[in-house]
């Protein structure tokens, strides 16, 4: 066992264009092919990856399928919170991940 654990978190949520907003219909290009590019990397440096999945990516099939594959390689999965993704504040068209803040 090495000496010294180097471990990375990674948000994941679904695409954005180039000022953040998010890409209509729902897309996850990011998770279908950026996810395989980050574990290579991952694997060469032992690199422990912690993805942190909001909302949107856990109600994609495909995604949950990557994810899934990924566990039985023993990274870990964590969630973190969109909550215009989710009810009860759940918005039909989210146009920015960061439009909901609680009160």
């Amino acid at each position: 066992m090495p000496d010294k654990f180097f471990i990375i978190s990674i948000d994941t949520e679904c695409d954005k264009d180039k000022n953040w907003k998010v890409i209509k219909p729902l897309s996850f290009i990011g998770v279908y092919e950026g996810i395989s590019i980050l574990e290579k990397t991952f694997e060469k440096y032992n690199v422990k990856a912690v993805y942190l999945l909001s909302p949107e990516v856990i109600y994609d099939e495909k995604s949950v399928l990557i994810f899934k594959d990924l566990l039985k390689k023993g990274v870990e999965l964590g969630t973190h919170l969109h909550g215009e993704f989710i009810e009860p504040n759940k918005k039909e068209d989210v146009e920015w991940t960061n439009e909901y803040t609680s009160s």
